[in-house]
């Protein structure tokens, strides 16, 4: 290894070649011998899962060199099956093969021989494979609300199929729900995972539309952080007839005896997710950012059609101390719903502003402009937050922060902006780790006639972005 970066270093098969004067300081370690993985054997509970779920998670290993790191990795993918409560890796020590060819190698005077591999065995224990879940809490957009999950790690024929149940009850002004039931194979192409899923739901935050919806999704992971989505959904929507509509069986003849209240899309959707972040719960640090690009109708079919792209990037920082800075933007814009004259009176598919989760200081989903339906939606979103967390006394935290954003009928409403909604507020919560409980009272900079409270406090649970 050279000591001085500023040389230039050829290593050819038999001599080294210095470029540029002076006095060059090397440093020449000889390197150990190269240890390569042999074969992997599986012991313990192995009796509840085909032999080949387990041996795709390490066979991309066999005869390649040893890494630890590799082996750490191929670790945490078997624990991530959900079957088993331990596992452990290690060399077996009762046999330790040279390759044939290592005698070879030396007999031709080859630089590079092949290395000795050394047969891994892996000690395994289970875990029930079901797992059932209840739990409740409250959200600013959708109120109180209980939940239930069951789930099951290894569904069907012992090949680690998941299946999962959930349901969820909420309430606010009035009740909804949300039932969803899935089905996973982890390996469907390679590493590729699909799933089929199937939901029914009709809550406050969708503004009480009846959604029916069945999805195929295919997920693949890269890397770390890096994650790729890709489903094709079809959606049945319903969304409440508006009070301001007394009489609607005279007013659906105005669009051509169609309900323009109720619609189904055909979507085509890609997602790319960059996640990073430290704690994600209660992120401390790193970058989550995800890009998605939906297409709906056309050749799909369907009866809305619309291209629709947003993008969410969240940024956190260890200033100094348990000083906590995070930032977060979000952006949307969907063109085609305009051409649709259906579409646009459906808030389902819709961008929306305001509330806790958006902009504080305003009421819940009241930012934009106002439609037929009495909702406030728009095809157009901007939101920023930042917030400045830090530590007041043990388990006590404050924030300071300050959001802005709206949503807008089109990109041309943009050219007419004056003032953009915002607000400024402080927040006192209590910090457990992965979960955050507290209050955050905010003081609006902008006046916005459909929310004119002068101050507003918003229950704070987990992140606010």
């Amino acid at each position: 290894t050279a000591s001085n970066p500023r040389y230039t270093l050829i290593q050819e098969t038999t001599e080294l070649q210095v470029f540029e004067h002076g006095i060059l300081h090397l440093t020449v370690e000889k390197e150990g011998e190269q240890v390569a993985f042999g074969e992997f054997r599986f012991r313990g509970d192995t009796d509840i899962v085909k032999q080949h779920v387990l041996k795709r998670e390490v066979a991309h290993l066999e005869g390649h060199l040893w890494i630890p790191e590799d082996l750490s990795l191929a670790r945490q993918n078997l624990l991530s099956l959900g079957i088993f409560s331990k596992v452990d890796p290690a060399p077996d020590q009762t046999e330790v093969v040279n390759n044939a060819n290592d005698v070879k190698g030396t007999s031709t005077g080859n630089p590079h021989p092949t290395p000795k591999t050394n047969d891994v065995v892996i000690t395994v224990r289970k875990q029930k494979p079901r797992t059932f879940r209840y739990g409740g809490g409250y959200g600013t957009a959708e109120g109180w609300r209980a939940t239930l999950d069951l789930t099951n790690i290894n569904f069907l024929f012992k090949r680690n199929i998941r299946g999962s149940v959930r349901g969820r009850l909420a309430w606010r002004d009035e009740l909804g729900y949300l039932l969803e039931a899935k089905l996973t194979e982890p390996w469907l192409i390679w590493r590729i995972r699909g799933s089929l899923q199937a939901s029914a739901k009709k809550l406050e935050v969708d503004d009480n539309v009846r959604a029916l919806e069945g999805s195929f999704i295919l997920e693949r992971q890269l890397g770390k952080s890096n994650y790729l989505d890709f489903r094709y959904s079809y959606r049945d929507l319903n969304q409440p007839i508006p009070l301001t509509i007394p009489d609607f069986s005279t007013e659906i003849g105005d669009f051509g005896e169609q309900n323009p209240f109720a619609t189904t899309v055909s979507s085509l959707r890609l997602s790319w997710t960059y996640d990073s972040l430290v704690n994600p719960l209660n992120p401390i640090g790193g970058i989550f950012n995800e890009i998605t690009l939906e297409y709906a109708g056309g050749f799909l079919q369907g009866e809305t059609s619309f291209i629709k792209t947003t993008t969410n990037t969240e940024y956190y920082q260890r200033l100094v101390g348990d000083l906590i800075l995070g930032t977060a933007v979000r952006l949307g814009v969907t063109n085609g719903l305009r051409s649709n004259r259906r579409a646009e009176l459906l808030s389902f598919e819709r961008f929306w502003a305001g509330g806790g989760k958006t902009v504080r200081g305003y009421a819940e989903r009241s930012l934009g402009p106002e439609d037929i339906a009495g909702t406030y939606r728009g095809d157009v979103q901007f939101i920023f937050k930042t917030e400045l967390r830090f530590p007041i006394y043990r388990l006590i935290r404050g924030a300071l922060f300050f959001d802005a954003g709206n949503v807008w009928n089109s990109l041309e409403d943009l050219r007419t902006i004056t003032q953009l909604p915002s607000a400024v507020g402080a927040g006192l919560y209590l910090d457990f780790g992965p979960l955050t409980v507290g209050v955050d009272y905010a003081f609006p900079l902008v006046h916005v006639p459909s929310s004119p409270d002068t101050s507003r406090a918003h229950f704070r649970l987990g992140s606010t972005f």
